[in-house]
């Protein structure tokens, strides 16, 4: 066995952020305040680091990140009504597209500028990192996972087809670095 043991410790980090962010332009919302699209009121962040080998020479090291935060903010549908056609709309002289047309006929009651909230957003990554310490270099190698329980953490709300719909952007997600350091 070569190298000596230095020690095996376990190190903790926990972070909490209270903020509150809100816009306000003449010309939008009548004038007054709404929230930021990325306020999020509440941010909770926990970050644990063991180590499972400590020698001289090489660590290595296992860690868990847990993320949670409140929802952005967004302003979406909230209901369809029939709209009222311009004059000539269905005259020949008039080029219209598909586009043009379903604007024309159906309309969008909208909620408040940013004021829907979406759901709150998990995530949990881990990884295991492999540490060489060299006479003139220092070597990493880190496996990880990002969104090891897959979870859905919505990017994006709409409305389709007469229901909600989320647009979640990044899955489960594995990922390997190597770093070199002189």
């Amino acid at each position: 066995m070569q190298g000596k043991y230095i020690d095996n410790r376990c190190q903790f980090s926990l972070s909490y952020t209270l903020s509150k962010s809100d816009r306000c332009f003449e010309k939008i919302n009548s004038g007054k305040a709404y929230p930021a699209k990325f306020d999020r009121r509440h941010i909770i962040n926990m970050l644990t680091q063991v180590k499972t080998v400590s020698t001289i020479e090489k660590s290595q090291h296992i860690t868990l990140n847990v993320s949670l935060t409140s929802g952005n903010h967004a302003t979406i549908p909230l209901a369809t009504y029939d709209g009222i056609l311009p004059p000539f709309w269905d005259s020949k002289s008039v080029d219209t597209n598909l586009t043009m047309e379903e604007n024309a006929y159906y309309r969008q009651l909208m909620s408040s500028v940013n004021g829907y909230e979406m759901p709150t957003y998990f995530r949990v990554d881990i990884g295991y990192c492999f540490i060489k310490k060299c006479r003139h270099s220092e070597q990493e190698l880190t496996l990880g996972v990002y969104n090891v329980m897959n979870r859905q953490n919505p990017y994006l709300i709409f409305y389709e087809d007469g229901t909600y719909k989320q647009l979640c952007i990044i899955p489960v997600m594995p990922s390997v670095s190597w770093r070199i350091q002189f």
